[in-house]
This record gives C-alpha cells, structure tokens and sequence, in this order.
C-alpha cells in the first residue's frame, strides 16, 4: 500500500483541483455563457470522440499495462514493444478515422432529427478520436511506468483550465461560438505533445526499427489485444452512450442537463480514478510474482477505504444539492437533471466500494471473461437505454447506468471469489452503510438558513464532522485511523 498512498496523494491532489476547476467551469462558467444545447454539443462532440477512440487503440492502453513489467527487463524487447504499440495505434487510427468518415451519414442519421447542430462538426469529433488515441497510449505508457502525476496533471489541470480560457473567449466576443466549437481540438494537442516529449524524455518511449524481437510474441500479444479491446470498447460504451442516445433520442437542451448532474455525480468518484491510476502497474506486478496475498489486502483495503471517502462526497453533495442549483446560474433550467446526481451518484459509489473488480480480471490470465461480460453489459446498456430514456427522460439513462453497473460488478465479483478465493466486503461495510444513514438522517433534521451559500457551508461542516467522527470513534477503518493518528501526534508536536 506504500507505493498506492504516496502516488495516489499526488495524483488526488491533482484530481481534486482538476475537479475543483471543472466544477467552477461546468456548473458556473459554462451555464453562465452557453445555452444548454451548446453545452450538450460540447459534451457530444468530446463524448462521441472518447467512445470511438478505444477502436482506434486495438486494445493498446490494456496491454501497455499488463506486459510492460515482464518486457522492461529486456531493453531491446521494450524497444521493439514501444515501437509496436505505436506502429499499432497508428493504424487503428487511420482504420478507425476513414471508417467513420465512410459511414458519416449512416451515423449523423441518428442525431439529425432531434440534434441536427451534430452533423455540422461531426468532423470535429474525426479528429478529436486521433488525438485522443495518442493521448491515451502516452498516458498508459507512463502510468505502467509508475509516472501518475504528469498525465493527471495535464488531464485534470491543463486541459480544464485551457476549456476555462476557451468559453470566456466566447463570452466576451471574442470568439463566435463556431471558432469556440472548433477549438475544442486545442485544449488537448497541448497535452499530447508535452507528453510524448516526457515519454521520450524519460526513456519510457524508445523507437526501434527492428520488431523481431516483439514480433516473437505476436500471437500472445494479438490475442489479448483484441480481449482488451473488446473490454476497453465495451466499457467506454456502458460510460458514453447515455450522452450519445440522450442526443439522438431527446435533445441537446437535454444533454446539457444531464451531462451537467452526471458531472457533479462524478466529482464522487475522483478518489477512484486517482488510486486506481497507481494500483494497475502494482496489481500487475503483483500478478506477474503471483503474490495473492497482496492483492487481496489491496483488494479488501481499496473497497472498505475508497467506500468511505466516496460516502462522505456522496453525503457531501446529496445534502446540498438544493443550494448548488440554486446559485448556479440557470439553476432552476438545469434542477431537472436532480434525480440523475442521486441515481449516477449511488452507482458510482458502489463501483468504488466494489473495488478492484475489473483490474483483477483484466490484468490476469482470466482476461478473457472480463471481454465476455464488458460486451454483454455493453449490449446490455444500449438496450436498457433504449428502454428508459423514452419512459423516464435523463432520468431513465441514469437508471440504466446503475443497473448496469450493479450487474457488472456483481458478476465480476463472483468470478473473483471463484478463481481468487477473494472477496471485498467484511462486516465493517454494514459499519459503514450504518454511519452514512445516521449522519444523513441527522443533517436532514436540520432547517435550511435563508442564505444558500451559509448553508452549503453548514451542512458539509456537520457531514464532514459526524460522518469522519464515527468513522474513527468506531474505528472501521484501521489505515484511516492511523492516519488520523500521526496527524493528530504532528499537530502536537
């Protein structure tokens, strides 16, 4: 756990100020100067582009991950590996890009009747999946590296910040919204060329013309590739293609609304996507010496922890949501997407408490029931979808997702327990679901103060205070517990 707790400090660090900027920018500055259907065309475009890339990959970002630490060992086979993955991505790319332009009209079809605004920069989106493609390999080829913090920092900071410039450009006059549109494509080429530079840099990219010695192990590699790929695309799939069929199916007007809650339901999950950045290369290193034992600590700690920080932000945000509404711009436009923060936000925290479910499977020689049940969930999802949203609206696709998610993970977390002998839950999750009520029940008690900003600041004191307070005073976790322990011996001291 060493290694996950001081990478993972950094890379939260950076996670939450990268939230902290994409709150500021999608509940404030974005509302404030875009119209819900030119937000929703922003988020189609970007969301359309990372659902395709994954194609594009060939299942590249996976197998960086997985055989990364048995070919380091080996300089002229890391060579050869390196050049491989790039040599790959690029035509996954060139495939992927003339696929989609060969089939623009069969695609633009489905948006033209309630999102016609899509088909005019559907181009856009062609070459966000390039770029995102790079991105995506680079990112993965430094994370195996135990390098977390660059690629967050890019991810999370620069590109928010850069997204921040781009619409208050806009709002002052001094982009149209067409040139704002277009320019979406720069607040990502920045980040692609800082991180192959940093990749290269730091030996973590070495090119070489022969690929003899990668080519040995070709039909290992094509054949969890094509897994991985199955897997990531199948994933990015049950993420996005609420965004997409909320477009084709409702409006932009609606995707603006929906992406604006899902984004404050993420914000629940930052915790997860820090850690887990640092735990893949660590539970794959741990695969590869087949030291169990380890990841089954990993396993158990991650869910018991990361449930307990993701509680305190779903309490956190579900207490205050009123208030948030309420001094967002639009509020009350944007408050019917209410109901799709509580369904996204609980489906979230049961991914986290979950734990590691996915990353086990992935990164062992099992790999192949993680494509089996990613593309049946991906079905799954499209259908679901296609079920709810016309019943429910946002709400519907919101309901979808956590279907699906809770399906997912419970079958994974039964193949685990089955091939493992691992499981993630104790008796201190029921501490734990036990501590959250209390502490909701008792913020619900309390009366609203007539200032909203007040009372936001109020109710996520008592959270934070009870809620943190019984997690130590019962002691359910022992590493949040020591933790706590040596900042009060310091603060003494």
């Amino acid at each position: 756990m060493g290694i996950v707790i001081r990478k993972g400090f950094w890379t939260s660090f950076f996670a939450f100020f990268g939230a902290f900027l994409g709150l500021v920018n999608q509940l404030f500055i974005y509302p404030y100067f875009l119209e819900p259907n030119q937000i929703g065309l922003f988020s189609q475009i970007q969301s359309f582009a990372t659902l395709v890339s994954p194609f594009a990959l060939l299942g590249m970002s996976a197998t960086v991950a997985r055989y990364t630490p048995f070919f380091k060992e080996d300089k002229n086979l890391y060579k050869s590996f390196t050049s491989f993955l790039f040599i790959g991505a690029s035509f996954g790319a060139i495939i992927t890009v003339s696929s989609t332009l060969i089939f623009k009209d069969f695609i633009v079809s489905f948006y033209q009747e309630k999102s016609p605004l899509v088909a005019q920069y559907f181009e856009l989106s062609i070459i966000l999946i390039a770029v995102f493609t790079f991105i995506t390999l680079n990112e993965s080829i430094a994370k195996a590296n135990f390098k977390v913090v660059i690629p967050n920092f890019l991810k999370d900071i620069v590109v928010r910040l850069l997204g921040l410039v781009l619409i208050i450009l806009f709002g002052t006059k001094v982009l149209t919204f067409h040139q704002a549109i277009v320019s979406i494509i720069f607040l990502y080429i920045p980040s692609l060329i800082y991180l192959i530079g940093y990749n290269l840099k730091n030996g973590f990219i070495k090119i070489s013309f022969d690929l003899k010695p990668i080519l040995a192990k070709k039909k290992e590699l094509f054949n969890y590739a094509s897994h991985a790929l199955l897997g990531s695309a199948g994933a990015l799939i049950v993420l996005h293609v609420d965004v997409q069929m909320i477009s084709a199916m409702l409006n932009l007007d609606a995707t603006g609304i929906y992406t604006r809650a899902f984004y404050m339901a993420v914000m629940i999950e930052i915790p997860r996507r820090a850690v887990f950045q640092v735990v893949i290369p660590v539970i794959s290193t741990a695969l590869k010496n087949n030291d169990l034992i380890s990841i089954q600590k990993l396993y158990r700690s991650l869910s018991l922890n990361l449930g307990i920080i993701g509680t305190l932000l779903f309490l956190g945000i579900s207490v205050n949501l009123d208030n948030i509404y309420a001094v967002m711009n639009n509020g009350l436009e944007y408050k019917l997407g209410i109901n799709v923060v509580y369904i996204i936000g609980i489906s979230k925290l049961l991914d986290m408490v979950f734990s590691t479910n996915s990353e086990i499977i992935l990164l062992s020689k099992y790999y192949k029931y993680n494509t089996v049940m990613i593309v049946l969930l991906s079905i799954s999802s499209v259908f679901l979808n296609y079920f709810f949203i016309p019943k429910y609206g946002i709400d519907g696709a919101a309901y979808a997702s956590l279907i699906s998610i809770i399906l997912f993970n419970t079958i994974k977390m039964i193949l685990i327990q089955v091939k493992f002998k691992m499981m993630p839950f104790s008796i201190k999750h029921a501490h734990l679901l036990l501590v959250g009520g209390i502490t909701w029940y008792i913020v619900y008690l309390i009366p609203n103060l007539s200032n909203g900003i007040l009372d936001m600041v109020l109710r996520g004191s008592i959270v934070t205070i009870i809620f943190g307070g019984l997690i130590v005073i019962f002691r359910i976790s022992t590493e949040l517990n020591e933790l706590v322990l040596q900042q009060v011996k310091k603060w003494i001291s």
